[in-house]
Order: C-alpha cells, then structure tokens, then sequence
C-alpha cells in the first residue's frame, strides 16, 4: 500500500506521466485502501471474537473448578465421615468385647473347682457295678463242653463318696469311682 502510494506521489510530481497512468495507480491505491480497510475490520472481528472465546474459556474454566473444588471437598467429607463412623464401630466393638470378657472373669471368679467336678460326678456316672468280665473262649477246641456257662464275678458295690479336699494331679487316684481290681 505505502509503495502504491509512493509511486502515485511520483507520478503526480512528474509531468511526463500520462493520465490515464495516473488514474490507474489512483485505483490500485484506493483499492489497497479498501484491502486493508477490510482486512484491519477482519482483523478487528478476529481479535473480538478472540477475547470473547478467552472470557468463555475463563468463565467455563473458573465454574469447572470450583465444581472440582466442591467434589473433591464432598469426597474428603464423606471419607473422613465413612472412616469415623468405622473407627467408633470398632472402639464400641472393643468395649463391648471387654465387657463379655469382664462378664466371662466374673463368672470364672464363682467357680469352685471340686464342686464343679463332685456335680460332674453325680450328674454323669454310670452306676457302681462294674462291667463283667469278658472270657476268652476256644470256640474251635472239640473238647469244651456244650453247655457254655457263663462265669460272672459277683457285682462289688463302691465305698460311699468321700467328700474331697483338694483334686490334683498328685493324688488324683483318690477319687476313683470304681473299686479296686483284686
């Protein structure tokens, strides 16, 4: 554009130009001109158009943020909330063990170890005969007789149940319930 315009300077300053010469370099001037009109309104639509894409991205990126900000805020809550109410759960399972385990101590601090074993005694026993003996009998010997008798021991009938002192290991035959075998 400057150089159209310079060459239309000289032109107008030299008389050996013709005119027809000179109202073509006036044209191409005033067309460059309407060029550069047109292209500085486009720039000028470019560059606004620009801006207000900037000021969408801004006001988008800003909203996208703070609703980041608030999810994560939402996520830190609810798991500082989720991880208390576990760690009471815990602490209250805790306690309650301990109170069954004190209930447990409490109960064991009321057993008498020979009564409990006397009532086992008496709740439990069989009886005070003892069983019969079992013979062994030769059932491929020809000369037994064919009448098989039985032989039995007459049943013994125990000593009266002595209450005991202490039971332990060291005299624990002390407290047998049968009789004696002979």
């Amino acid at each position: 554009m400057i150089q159209q315009e310079n060459q239309l300077d000289t032109a107008r300053s030299s008389v050996t130009v013709p005119i027809k010469e000179l109202e073509k370099l006036k044209a191409k001037v005033d067309k460059s001109r309407e060029a550069m009109d047109k292209s500085d309104g486009l720039y000028k639509q470019s560059v606004e158009n620009l801006e207000q894409a900037r000021i969408t991205w801004e006001t988008d990126m800003e909203e996208g943020c703070q609703l980041f900000q608030q999810l994560e805020e939402d996520r830190i809550y609810k798991l500082r909330d989720i991880l208390w109410k576990c760690t009471n759960i815990d602490s209250q399972v805790c306690v309650d063990c301990d109170e069954s385990c004190e209930i447990v101590r409490q109960c064991l601090e009321k057993c008498d170890i020979q009564k409990e074993m006397l009532d086992f005694i008496q709740t439990n026993m069989t009886g005070t005969d003892r069983p019969v003996r079992i013979e062994y009998e030769n059932y491929f010997d020809n000369s037994r007789d064919k009448s098989p008798i039985l032989r039995r021991r007459p049943p013994q009938l125990l000593p009266p149940l002595k209450s005991p002192k202490r039971l332990s290991p060291k005299n624990s035959n002390d407290y047998s319930v049968y009789s004696s075998i002979s």
